[in-house]
């Protein structure tokens, strides 16, 4: 072969090549686009609750929320044909992605609250997500329960109103708020990815608090086992509901929250679930402040007191101390 036409033939060879990779260029890029070889998730068409939403935005965090195609539909060959399908299609079955609540002897948890498809897809995946054991059961109990709970038709979390037209606000009606309402405009699946979208950013958060709630209680549990009869003071700020129901103190100290240099005496709950505190701060403080407190209390930097007696707060640890003296 002369030289001529070996350059031509490497020419033409190359050419060729440019060819075919800007070819499969292009059909990657339509494929992508087109999201064929996404991961397929489905849940079921039609109104959407906030089961559903809440299982999608797990998996987004699972997956990636750009690696799946989210197909919602009740068609029985692309249910069969989906990489995932939750909360619909009759079948729970983790090992071939099948995550569905709704047929008969559908599984309970050994407290009796029954699984809804977030629960399911939490059970297997929530530790995964939340990289530790105890993360992800504080999450379990305290947001997915409850989400199922109420899925499933369970009274189990439906709270009691001391008004009876005290209109409670769940999480189920804040996503209700993205449906598309009658008579108006709007394509009803893009709005449920507005609501996943909007459900990933609250489970990213649950995730973020729940792991600085674990350390927190840790720190309470720690408090309980060294309780010498003294008054505990912490460090950080813990929320109320960490303090289980036989905890042995009545009132505690810690930092307000983390912008300020303000310390609170805390009354403890008598529960994790009420209101009710064991001890309360004197009735003449309610909602009083500043000077006026500084008087009635003798804390010289006493700062304001909660109009329901179970929060006073002081400019020092020692003001606070010297308030949780009169707690009774």
């Amino acid at each position: 072969m002369s030289r001529m036409h070996r350059n031509r033939f490497k020419w033409s060879f190359e050419h060729v090549r440019i060819e075919a990779g800007a070819l499969l260029r292009n059909l990657y890029s339509t494929y992508v686009m087109a999201g064929k070889w996404k991961t397929s998730v489905v849940v079921h068409s039609g109104e959407f609750h906030a089961d559903d939403v809440f299982t999608v935005a797990t998996l987004q965090l699972l997956l990636g929320p750009d690696a799946i195609e989210v197909i919602r539909t009740r068609d029985e060959i692309i249910i069969a044909e989906a990489d995932w399908v939750c909360d619909v299609g009759g079948i729970y079955d983790p090992k071939t992605n099948r995550f569905d609540h709704h047929q008969p002897e559908a599984p309970l948890r050994d407290n009796g609250i029954p699984y809804a498809a977030f629960g399911l897809v939490w059970k297997h995946y929530g530790e995964q997500l939340c990289g530790d054991p105890d993360v992800a059961a504080l999450i379990d109990e305290r947001f997915v329960q409850p989400m199922d709970a109420v899925d499933n038709g369970s009274h189990a979390f439906v709270p009691k109103p001391a008004h009876p037209k005290l209109r409670i606000y769940p999480l189920d009606s804040l996503v209700r708020a993205f449906r598309v309402p009658w008579g108006e405009d709007g394509d009803v699946d893009e709005r449920f990815l507005d609501a996943a979208s909007f459900a990933r950013g609250i489970l990213e958060r649950e995730i973020t608090q729940a792991r600085d709630d674990i350390i927190a209680r840790r720190s309470v549990e720690e408090a309980c086992q060294k309780f010498d009869g003294s008054v505990p003071i912490f460090e950080r700020p813990l929320p109320a509901e960490l303090f289980p129901e036989d905890t042995p103190f009545t009132v505690a100290i810690m930092p307000y929250d983390t912008s300020t240099d303000t310390w609170k005496a805390q009354a403890i709950r008598m529960s994790p679930g009420t209101f009710e505190t064991h001890v309360r701060f004197p009735e003449a403080w309610a909602g009083m402040r500043d000077e006026e407190l500084q008087e009635l209390s003798g804390v010289n930097d006493a700062v304001f007191c909660h109009r329901s007696r179970t929060m006073a707060f002081a400019a020092s640890r020692e003001g606070a101390l010297s308030l949780a003296a009169h707690a009774e």
